[in-house]
């Protein structure tokens, strides 16, 4: 039998039609949408709802049609649903935001940086809220999905729970930090590991205004980036939030311009602490 839930995203809520499989999947879905929290959904006295979910048959496709609804109810709160990793400081007062593609080593670095005290946050989408006031860090995915063979490479007296698996989930090593009323957001890096475990500094580049905000530009489509078994995903925003996103990402890349770092995973979480200590919070007051 259908119902409606309420998701809970970052203090914002989504109504969703499902059957029961809803809760069935919850355990599984949960780490991979930003925002919730892992208990059950409530359900709620059937009203208008937001998405209907009710006929897919599968968590994934679930997940994804989900998300994309969340991308355009984060918007309308001058949020952006950010493809990256993200940490707080070890004293937890400041965030950065890790951007890259995919394969980029966004969650070597991340690992790196957890390791040396730092608070994952989000290992795969960062909810980031923009304001003239400056940018703030409210919530992200819980997941922490590394590949293995990656993380032993650069890693190799890292316990690995999965080692004969091609990726493995390591959520439970560095729990979510809990983020209330969002952290105030110090840096935003785009990162690429090199290959080379030899090198023996970073490469470091101040990315210019047009590709700063077009790398923003990509990575706050991720979660419309897709196409689902009825219709293209990203038909759930209209062309005025289109522009709203737009807008939050000029703002964004002018508030939090992009530092490239390339190389080894440790020297880039170095380099990380060496500018995060080095800039002013953006949004502090």
């Amino acid at each position: 039998m259908n119902q409606v839930f309420e998701l809970s995203s970052a203090q914002r809520t989504l109504r969703v039609k499902a059957d029961e499989r809803l809760l069935r999947w919850w355990p599984t879905l949960a780490p991979h949408i930003p925002g919730v929290p892992a208990t059950l959904p409530v359900p709620v006295p059937d009203t208008d709802t937001a998405v209907d979910v009710s006929g897919l048959d599968e968590r994934a496709e679930a997940r994804r049609v989900i998300n994309a609804h969340l991308h355009r109810l984060h918007l309308t709160h001058d949020t952006v649903c950010v493809h990256a990793t993200a940490l707080t400081t070890p004293d937890g007062a400041r965030a950065v935001l890790l951007l890259g593609g995919h394969g980029a080593g966004k969650t070597l670095v991340t690992t790196a940086l957890a390791l040396r005290g730092w608070n994952p946050v989000a290992g795969d989408v960062a909810l980031v809220h923009i304001s003239q006031d400056g940018a703030r860090l409210v919530g992200g995915t819980s997941a922490f999905v590394v590949r293995t063979a990656p993380t032993a490479r650069w890693f190799p007296h890292f316990p690995h729970p999965r080692p004969n698996s091609a990726t493995a989930d390591l959520r439970h090593l560095w729990p979510p930090a809990p983020i209330r009323n969002g952290v105030p957001m110090a840096t935003a890096i785009w990162i690429r590991v090199d290959g080379d475990p030899h090198l023996s500094e970073v490469a470091v580049e101040r990315l210019d205004t047009h590709t700063s905000t077009t790398v923003w530009w990509g990575a706050s489509a991720h979660l419309v980036d897709r196409v689902s078994t009825t219709e293209p995903l990203r038909l759930v925003e209209t062309e005025a939030q289109v522009r709203l996103r737009a807008a939050l990402v000029d703002d964004a890349s002018d508030q939090l311009p992009l530092t490239g770092l390339w190389g080894d995973p440790h020297l880039i979480a170095a380099a990380v602490e060496d500018i995060t200590s080095s800039v002013s919070t953006v949004g502090q007051g």
